[in-house]
């Protein structure tokens, strides 16, 4: 299981640099007078793919079942057990992927593909609501994706084998399909490209980066298409455009209408762990293996520095604070706009795999037998 991920560039979000030893990433002197980091739950579970967390819960993909555990205490709340249909038989199958789209406070919708099929499940209760079956009897990976229906509610692309679909996250009904030749492992969504109102979504296959729009009768139709040196590691909408973020750190900005390279840049070295907008919209974060870099949206102006390197890292949405793991299981909190380490604790007897982090200062973090609940208190999220 390949689950390392990290969020290290959330700590560009303020490019002064303070006192020396909080650049270099080394703990600040007075940083275990008040911040604390604190195991709330450890529980036996092996993750087999990304988990995703909405609405105090949090999913993990488990092989044949998805298992969801109430964020706060780590007790389980469902289970499910994915299974699908084979010339009339229900057979069990393993999960390739789960996400979460939100409806409203307090429920959601979860989604989740095995080999052949799309399930759509209740967050609350694992309740199935909808099953569908891919007619390519191929999925491969799962993306959500701007409302493509109207109906106020993000979708849900399955790229699979010679077609890739997209389908309602409320009833399941199938929006589009899109034919390629061969095998897609990556969609995402695209924004509104064009300006039309209506959202579009990004397909690879074949070296070839396809602008998808819905057409008539569950149809889709081609926007653009480009040739690319690689599946890109992700995808960020802008305004009648899209950035792609390749995984050897390279970066490039397409105009929207007809997929043109506006700029190109490398902002940081090594391979890349993650990447997200900054919270003014106006840059791009990318962490690669041993840096961090903040490109400009708009002209590709960077600036990078290097940092420590970590297994495991997440940024908490909303607040600036930094999750970190390591292989000697231990976990640290960042201050990600001081640039200090604010608390650290050995939480893990194993190294850390992944992280992943929710919006009330709380993470989730992986290793290859245990999922594990954590807390930063006294952080910049607090204050």
């Amino acid at each position: 299981m390949q689950l390392r991920f990290l969020a290290l560039a959330a700590a560009l979000a303020a490019l002064p640099v303070p006192a020396q030893d909080a650049a270099d990433g080394r703990r600040a002197p007075d940083a275990s007078a008040g911040p604390r980091l604190e195991k709330l739950w450890e529980t036996a579970l092996r993750s087999e793919g990304l988990p995703a967390a909405a609405e105090k819960v949090v999913l993990f993909p488990c092989g044949l079942r998805v298992i969801a555990l109430d964020a706060r205490t780590g007790e389980e709340i469902w289970r499910y057990a994915f299974t699908e249909d084979r010339a009339g038989l229900e057979m069990p199958a393993r999960v390739q992927g789960v996400a979460v789209v939100a409806l409203r406070p307090g429920q959601g919708i979860v989604i989740a593909i095995g080999s052949t099929e799309i399930h759509g499940l209740t967050l609350s209760s694992g309740r199935v609501l909808w099953r569908h079956r891919e007619r390519t009897a191929c999925t491969l990976a799962l993306s959500i994706v701007a409302d493509i229906d109207g109906d106020g509610v993000r979708d849900a692309v399955a790229s699979g084998c010679d077609s890739v679909v997209c389908v309602s996250s409320v009833s399941g009904a199938v929006l589009w399909h899109y034919p390629i030749s061969g095998r897609s492992w990556w969609t995402a969504d695209a924004g509104d490209l064009d300006g039309d109102g209506r959202g579009e979504v990004l397909v690879f296959a074949g070296g070839t980066l396809h602008a998808v729009r819905a057409a008539a009768s569950g149809s889709a139709a081609t926007l653009w298409s480009a040739a690319v040196p690689m599946q890109p590691h992700a995808a960020f909408p802008q305004p009648r455009g899209v950035v792609l973020l390749f995984p050897t750190g390279a970066v490039e900005r397409r105009a929207g209408g007809d997929g043109a390279v506006l700029w190109r840049a490398r902002p940081a070295a090594g391979k890349i762990a993650d990447a997200r907008p900054s919270s003014d919209g106006h840059a791009l974060l990318v962490s690669a293996e041993e840096s961090c870099a903040r490109i400009a949206l708009g002209d590709a102006a960077c600036a990078a520095f290097p940092h420590a390197a970590a297994s495991a890292g997440a940024l908490a949405p909303e607040a600036a604070l930094l999750f970190l793991g390591f292989a000697n299981g231990e976990a640290a909190a960042v201050d990600c706009a001081a640039r200090v380490e604010l608390a650290r604790a050995a939480i893990a007897k194993e190294p850390i795999e992944a992280i992943l982090a929710a919006r009330d200062g709380t993470a989730f973090v992986l290793t290859r037998t245990r999922a594990i609940g954590v807390r930063a208190t006294g952080g910049p999220g607090e204050r």
